[in-house]
């Protein structure tokens, strides 16, 4: 096929975005977790049991990510599995911190009686900062996830991530660049 070479930069690249994505829940979830004015009469912060997907996304999240790369490099089949094993724990910690931080940020964009929109409480607050950069931090790990895992099941399992022309052998690179020396240079 004419695109395998490329699957190793996707796997890469995807994985790399992904733990960009993690970094942006992160900091969400933190900000909101040390917010004095974070919403506590909705019963979503009375305890950390509460909040256990948003816990579990920010500890596998960064192992997937993580090991999602070491695969690219190594391309070992053991990590292909613990890949596998930690990327769906982490998307399904991922699917329940977007999910309650996604209505949440429905909520506030909802016309009240008035037609105001932004009054359910902390809609005009950090909240909804806080909440917004979690909910984008889950997009980009989820769709930066899937196509990861994609691609490290399409990837050929003998190749290995690298910053050279995935298309070219050694012997290839090697003969190119005796054609470069041997190439008489143009005077000016």
């Amino acid at each position: 096929m004419k695109f395998d070479g490329w699957y190793d930069y996707f796997l890469v690249v995807s994985a790399a975005f992904s733990l960009a994505g993690w970094g942006t829940f992160v900091i969400g979830f933190g900000l909101e977790s040390s917010n004095p004015a974070r919403m506590a009469d909705d019963g979503l912060w009375d305890s950390s049991v509460k909040r256990f997907d948003w816990y579990v996304l920010a500890v596998m999240g960064v192992v997937a990510c993580v090991l999602e790369i070491l695969y690219g490099l190594t391309k070992n089949h053991t990590i292909f599995l613990l890949v596998l094993f930690f990327s769906s724990i982490a998307l399904t910690g991922c699917g329940g911190a977007m999910s309650s931080t996604g209505r949440f940020i429905w909520e506030c964009n909802q016309p009240d009686s008035n037609g105001d929109r932004r009054q359910p409480p902390g809609c005009q607050e950090e909240t909804f900062d806080n909440y917004s950069l979690t909910f984008v931090g889950c997009v980009v790990i989820f769709v930066c996830q899937l196509i990861a895992i994609l691609t490290a099941a399409q990837a050929s399992h003998s190749s290995k991530f690298s910053f050279h022309n995935p298309r070219l052998s050694v012997a290839d690179a090697d003969e190119i660049s005796l054609m470069d020396s041997k190439r008489p240079s143009k005077a000016v």
